[in-house]
């Protein structure tokens, strides 16, 4: 399962990437695309990353919040730049090059906002939820080891009873043994 995680957001952000930097104009040079990726990139991860904390709030528990802000965020930054992106790129290069106009602009990029507001929504309570599924999950394993420790913990003192007990049988069986040899 980790390995297809893995898998699944190396492919996603290598995806990303690729379609944020092809989706700049190609008159412009490779390092400034490269750059202007890398921006829109670290964009989309601070973004990202203010959502996680909103939801995050009332949450407290710093182990898994640590891991599960982790996984969420490199899961979700590559999928938010796939979906607004590459969309709103293409329409401002077609925009500077008059192949739309600026109404046109203005509509794709208020379509775009509503769909960004419409992903931070759900985000928003998927993060939340991914947060409280984690802490269950920690919560209930945290418990098993508890439960496995005062289980380890009855035996031993089982066992310490028994030989307690042993020793108390022994010395009444030796003592048993002395009381008759003297008479």
């Amino acid at each position: 399962m980790e390995l297809f995680l893995t898998l699944f957001i190396l492919v996603a952000n290598v995806v990303g990437l690729l379609l944020v930097y092809h989706s700049f104009d190609k008159r412009i040079d490779k390092n400034k695309k490269f750059m202007y990726t890398m921006i829109c990139f670290g964009v989309m991860y601070i973004l990202t990353l203010i959502i996680y904390f909103f939801s995050s709030i009332g949450i407290n528990n710093e182990n898994v919040s640590e891991s599960s802000r982790n996984l969420i965020t490199f899961t979700f930054v590559p999928i938010n730049t796939i979906v607004l992106l590459p969309i709103l790129i293409r329409s401002f290069n077609n925009r500077k090059m008059n192949k739309i106009t600026t109404r046109q602009l203005n509509r794709t990029a208020t379509i775009m906002i509503v769909v960004a507001i419409i992903l931070i929504v759900i985000e928003f309570f998927s993060f939340r939820s991914i947060q409280k599924g984690i802490i269950q999950i920690f919560n209930e394993r945290q418990n098993e080891a508890n439960n496995q420790l005062v289980n380890m913990q009855q035996e031993t003192n089982i066992q310490m009873n028994n030989e307690q007990s042993n020793v108390i049988n022994s010395n009444s069986e030796t003592e048993n043994k002395m009381d008759n040899q003297e008479e």
